[in-house]
């Protein structure tokens, strides 16, 4: 049994579909398991985008130290902190496929930016801030 946001309790078992206690399909097992896999990927990916909107940490969070920057690649949708002695300097997000895909600047050297503030990042290319 896992819970989904925006679904409730679902039950793979026997080739029943269970969701909120209510029969939605009685399938294989194998058809079961592949609804079951797609409820977890989606469910995965609304938690995800959720974090990046609201700049928190997703569910597979890291933390590096010691580097200048970031790594363009990461863990499918993680995000990951840089931190230095001050503090936390830098947050990126990575895609489901693992590309660098939102930054959050905390502070850098430079002019003219008010902190924190956003770069998309789209095919492998940083944008500009917003």
């Amino acid at each position: 049994m896992d819970n989904f946001p925006g679904v409730g309790k679902v039950v793979v078992a026997g080739g029943t579909i269970l969701v909120g206690g209510i029969v939605l399909y009685k399938v294989s097992s194998t058809t079961a398991n592949k609804v079951k896999s797609w409820l977890i990927v989606r469910a995965e990916a609304k938690s995800y985008e959720s974090a990046k909107k609201e700049g928190t940490k997703t569910k597979n969070h890291s933390v590096e130290s010691g580097k200048s920057s970031l790594p363009t690649k990461g863990k499918p949708n993680s995000s990951k902190d840089l931190k230095d002695k001050k503090g936390i300097k830098q947050g990126r997000y990575y895609d489901k496929n693992g590309n660098d895909d939102l930054d959050i600047d905390y502070r850098h050297g430079g002019t003219g930016h008010k902190f924190p503030h956003r770069y998309n990042w789209k095919n492998g290319k940083r944008g500009p801030v917003y």
